[in-house]
């Protein structure tokens, strides 16, 4: 089904998620990304049944390229919009397939940066939109992902991008390693998927004094999906971490 990571870190918003996707109702399985960038501002990654995750996720990319178009030719705010139109299509999606199946099967992070600040959403198939203030986990392996992330936040924190990917990663490897979980995973050979969306720092953007100036300071920042080879070197010599969570948990008396 899925394990999606998202976190608020010092220097911006972290997605990480797996890439096994259930098909037959458990009966085999194969891989796929679950997070896209559909625009330089906006990542967005969706969790539950592949079929329902996947037309919400279609329809919602189409009507941002549509919000994209009017960015162009007059003032829009985003981040309004955004929710506007997840809203419009999770209430078309109800009345298609009934509000209970939408309810459970639709679940999303949603990462847009209309500002310096980018701002990372939860909305569920009830379309109702909530911030997220840290971090959270969705998907069928979210109660393991919650309670891994739980204990190395407060350790941890303010983390940086790069630790939280890291914290991220090792969760899904160790949910697959150790078998927890069978609907998450990755491919062999492969890597989870992250998305940096970083923060533009105040002091580099107050001194833009044009436009250029803007465009290389945003294209300095830009949102990132880091490929396998990052990802690898981003979890090198991580295998000692995934024993010491495992340790520590099993340490844990009830």
């Amino acid at each position: 089904m899925t394990l999606i990571i998202g976190g608020i870190c010092h220097d911006g918003v972290v997605l990480v998620g797996d890439t096994k996707i259930t098909v037959d109702n458990g009966a085999s399985y194969s891989y796929a990304k679950k997070i896209v960038s559909p625009s330089p501002e906006i990542v967005i990654a969706t969790a539950g049944a592949t079929g329902f995750g996947k037309t919400f996720q279609t329809r919602l990319i189409l009507g941002i390229g549509k919000i994209s178009k009017q960015k162009e030719k007059e003032s829009v705010n985003l981040n309004e919009k955004l929710i506007l139109l997840a809203e419009k299509i999770i209430r078309e999606m109800v009345d298609t397939y009934g509000d209970e199946n939408v309810a459970r099967y639709i679940d999303s992070l949603i990462v847009f940066r209309s500002d310096l600040e980018p701002e990372l959403i939860h909305l569920t198939g009830s379309g109702l939109p909530e911030p997220v203030n840290n971090y959270l986990s969705i998907g069928h392996g979210q109660p393991y992902g919650s309670f891994l992330l739980k204990t190395l936040w407060e350790k941890y924190t303010p983390m940086k991008m790069n630790q939280f990917a890291k914290i991220g990663c090792l969760t899904i490897n160790y949910l697959q390693d150790l078998e927890l979980d069978n609907s998450v995973g990755f491919e062999k050979n492969k890597t989870p998927q992250v998305y940096f969306i970083p923060s533009i720092p105040q002091d580099a953007y107050s001194g833009i004094k044009n436009d250029l100036e803007a465009k290389e300071i945003f294209n300095r920042y830009k949102i990132i999906e880091l490929s396998e080879k990052d990802i690898k070197s981003l979890m090198k010599n991580s295998t000692k971490n995934i024993a010491n969570i495992e340790s520590t948990i099993k340490n844990i008396k009830v």
